[in-house]
């Protein structure tokens, strides 16, 4: 699946788009100083069979960091971090639990957790989750709620990398 993220401005009137891509597309308010009217869009499109999502999208990154600069795209980093480790132990609460409704609104969370790092493996299974949620039978939820718990501990480690790598 291939997915694109950027940061737009909103136009001042909704325009219906008469050809969307096919997947799906939100576009949230950032909610950062001096980035009013701002918000990030996020696309995906249908897999090809070879292609493999990246853990973390460095090119993403980088047009973030042109965009804000690096001490707000570290700030972004470090808070998604201590995000992502507080709702993969959430999600793991959950389904065990047998909580359906609200693994549902945390894969939600997820999804734009995940989008706003750049997380795009983990944003994918995030969004599969939530649509397996439908119709998930209660004793597949602990599965189901372990692919994603995998996918966030490896993002994690790749945030760590990249952290590390620019110095932070």
């Amino acid at each position: 699946m291939r997915v694109e993220l950027g940061i737009v401005q909103r136009p001042k009137k909704r325009r219906v788009q008469k050809e969307e891509p096919k997947g799906a597309w939100w576009r949230w308010p950032l909610s950062l100083p001096g980035l009013q009217g701002w918000g990030l869009r996020m696309t995906w499109f249908k897999p090809s069979r070879e292609e493999t999502p990246p853990l973390i999208d460095d090119d993403y990154l980088e047009r973030l960091r042109g965009h804000l600069g690096d001490d707000v795209v570290e700030e972004l980093l470090a808070d998604g971090q201590m995000e992502l480790i507080d709702r993969a132990a959430q999600l793991d609460r959950l389904a065990a639990d047998g909580d359906v409704e609200g693994m549902r609104r945390l894969s939600h969370d997820l999804i734009a957790v995940a989008g706003h790092l750049g997380l795009t493996a983990l944003s994918l299974a995030a969004v599969e989750l939530n649509r397996r949620l439908r119709s998930a039978a209660p004793e597949r939820l602990p599965q189901l709620a372990t692919q994603v718990s995998v996918l966030s501990a490896a993002s994690l480690d790749a945030i760590a990398n990249v952290r590390a790598a620019t110095g932070s």
